[in-house]
């Protein structure tokens, strides 16, 4: 599984280097509320998504762990956005084969990777998948995973948008634990617009 993933961030970033671009998204900045959720990506793995359907149990968790997150991000053509984010949230981490701590800790994550998108950004409602890599740090605890997703950029205006997004983060190193990660943040460009950009559709 995880070599399929890093086979397909390599061939999306080969092609988006190679890409011919007539439009790309502007350095922006953002600000992202998020949720994780590790006991329904436990659930999953354990009992299969059929069971929680079954059960009703697929909606949001209720072990739901708030957090805060900056974002930038860059066109890289057309079609392809560079994505870093920074987070931090207050967590019960599931280490794999250990008890869930009693007590709550920080949790810092930072990613970088690639929204793939259907769509240019000259539309009100732009679909994509994402792909990445990232690192996190837990007490004493660093690890590494790999975020797989989707979601939806709305714009508010030729230089706002909202960004909606849900990730299923996959570890990569034996520090890391299986969790959903779905978000909703604020964007805005950071640099003036070059004349020949088309407006929004």
């Amino acid at each position: 599984m995880k070599k399929i993933l890093l086979s397909l961030f390599s061939i999306a970033l080969i092609t988006s280097v190679f890409a011919q671009d007539s439009y790309k998204k502007r350095p922006t900045i953002g600000i992202n509320f998020f949720v994780s959720d590790f006991q329904m990506a436990k659930d999953i793995r354990k009992n299969g998504l059929s069971y929680l359907i079954d059960k009703r149990q697929i909606l949001l968790g209720k072990n739901l762990n708030p957090g805060l997150a900056i974002s930038y991000m860059q066109g890289i053509s057309t079609h392809v956005d560079f994505l870093a984010t920074l987070g931090g949230s207050f967590v019960r981490y599931p280490f794999e084969n250990q008890a869930v701590p009693f007590n709550t800790n920080f949790l810092l994550e930072a990613t970088a990777g690639m929204n793939l998108k259907l769509l240019s950004d000259k539309y009100w409602v732009v679909p994509f998948m994402h792909l990445g890599l990232g690192a996190s740090k837990y007490t004493v605890t660093y690890a590494a995973f790999a975020p797989v997703g989707f979601g939806f950029q709305v714009a508010l205006s030729e230089d706002a948008f909202i960004l909606l997004s849900s990730d299923y983060r996959i570890p990569v190193t034996e520090g890391a634990a299986y969790h959903f990660y779905h978000s909703i943040g604020f964007a805005g460009n950071i640099t003036q617009k070059k004349k020949s950009q088309q407006v929004l559709r």
